[in-house]
């Protein structure tokens, strides 16, 4: 993540790297504090790589790599417009980026010179499992309702897909809703209990325990203003946070596939391993079911008929309890 200034504007990216592609998301703000954004993709296109610019919301872009060193990679599209050419350059402690197009034998655009702006959208950690109390409303310094819309839209387009089981290319696309998302709370775009249920359905799909943690503030702040689905959706976020590190989660809404060693054919789903300092008390005043009923939903995901008074115990002497794996 970097941002930098230039004439009157603050202008971040936010980067994510996976395997050969990298996913990333501008933001501009102005002095009059209006905003833009784009989404950005680095990854190999017919073999080359290729960065793909979509500037809020255009058609998208591509400029193939010319070429590459330890300090400087180069972009360029000579049929486009502006840019033609993108050029980053390491320049301790951040970037120097050129975006220029051809002017008979020269280049001319502006430069970009980013800073490296840290972690800023993540929570403190906390030692006790519990969930601490819902935190206070999220910083509102940018309420655009664009920006509402376009959380929306993510949202909605997240929970279609998963609807549908549209499973093919979903982690690309997770990852450019991941940035897009994550940036537009860094800026102060979550100025309602909507704006912050939207933006955490988005997030507690991320692979990082700190973006589950930040979706579970989002999702329990909606709930305690009063809207009463994301209580629910605060325990999922909360449970994926503890899993994601490595740690048993505490309200039971977390279960892993289970696949033989050999044949690599699914036995199942077991159910993440509970801490046992939760209670019902808390489970219910969440929107979730007790203890029991958790364990004999374990059983029925099995296609098992569950004991008529399971206990933990059982659950796990019958295969049906898994440590946490971190994500």
């Amino acid at each position: 993540m970097g941002h930098t200034r230039f004439e009157e504007q603050r202008i971040r990216e936010t980067w994510l790297a996976e395997g050969d592609h990298l996913v990333g998301a501008g933001l501009s703000l102005n002095g009059e504090g209006s905003l833009s954004w784009e989404h950005l993709r680095i990854a190999p296109i017919d073999g080359k790589l290729t960065y793909v610019a979509s500037p809020s919301g255009q058609e998208r872009t591509l400029f193939p790599m010319t070429s590459a060193s330890d300090t400087e990679v180069v972009f360029e599209n000579p049929g486009h417009d502006f840019p033609q050419r993108i050029r980053y350059t390491r320049a301790a402690p951040g970037l120097a980026v050129r975006v220029e197009s051809r002017d008979g034998e020269d280049w001319k655009g502006f430069g970009l010179s980013y800073e490296p702006c840290g972690q800023e959208v993540r929570l403190e950690e906390l030692p006790d499992p519990r969930p601490p109390q819902a935190p206070g409303a999220p910083v509102c310094s940018a309420d655009d309702p664009r920006l509402r819309s376009a959380l929306r839209d993510y949202a909605k387009a997240d929970q279609k897909e998963r609807k549908k089981r549209d499973y093919e290319g979903m982690a690309e696309r997770d990852a450019v809703r991941l940035v897009a998302v994550a940036e537009l709370v860094a800026v102060g775009a979550i100025c309602g209990v909507d704006d912050a249920y939207n933006a955490g359905v988005v997030l507690q799909h991320s692979s990082e325990s700190a973006e589950h943690r930040l979706a579970w503030g989002l999702f329990s702040w909606a709930c305690a203003e009063g809207r009463e689905d994301a209580c629910s959706w605060a325990t999922l976020a909360w449970d994926r946070h503890l899993v994601s590190a490595g740690h048993p989660q505490w309200y039971g809404t977390q279960f892993q596939g289970q696949l033989d060693p050999d044949t690599g054919e699914h036995l199942g789903m077991c159910l993440v391993a509970l801490d046992g300092r939760a209670t019902d008390q808390e489970r219910t005043a969440m929107g979730r079911g007790t203890l029991v009923e958790v364990m004999s939903s374990t059983y029925r995901r099995n296609d098992r008929e569950p004991p008529s008074e399971p206990t933990y115990e059982q659950l796990m002497e019958d295969g049906l309890v898994c440590e946490p794996k971190p994500w």
